[in-house]
């Protein structure tokens, strides 16, 4: 007689299935929200991304970080980017949990949940460098210098969404997970 776990021993609970259901849509909507600032633009995208992994910590914020991200770009046009954002959204979260474990996932410290977000954001910077100079470039490392800064913003902008939302993602996570 072959036994069924139940949805709530994997851990995938409706709730946390809601939840990442949300996070999904708000790391798309987030994404398609661009803020021009005077040396290019930013988007809520990336914090909410790793609020989501910060609130779920698992698959489901795995999943709603590179889908959400990824039919961004495929709802603007940006193709080519779509397969390289699937990719390096969901290394990001992988990178957040990574440094958070390597901590000790109980008890953190605001400096280490910074600093685990600062990683998955240079993190961000790096692969869509990569990705750009081959791509585009056809490995010519230096014209794709030329996105960091940019990368590199948006990241930063990222990093004040997550620590302004970060407290409050955390007493949600106490009492509802």
């Amino acid at each position: 007689m072959k036994k069924h776990l139940s949805n709530e021993r994997r851990g995938l609970s409706v709730q946390r299935l809601a939840a990442g259901a949300l996070f999904l849509a708000l790391v798309y909507g987030g994404t398609c929200l661009n803020m021009p600032l005077g040396i290019g633009n930013v988007n809520l995208g990336d914090g909410f991304l790793l609020l989501g992994a910060l609130l779920l910590g698992s698959w489901p914020a795995v999943v709603a970080a590179s889908v959400g991200a990824a039919f961004a770009d495929l709802t603007f046009g940006y193709f080519l980017y779509a397969p390289a954002t699937l990719v390096i959204k969901a290394a990001m979260v992988l990178i957040f949990f990574a440094v958070r474990f390597a901590f000790g996932m109980k008890k953190q410290s605001f400096f280490c949940k910074l600093l685990a977000a600062l990683a998955a954001e240079l993190f961000m910077s790096a692969g869509y460098y990569i990705y750009e100079s081959f791509v585009f470039y056809r490995a010519d490392f230096y014209p794709a210098l030329a996105g960091i800064p940019f990368n590199l913003l948006q990241g930063a902008f990222a990093l004040v969404v997550f620590l302004l939302g970060a407290g409050i993602c955390e007493k949600i996570r106490k009492n509802d997970f």
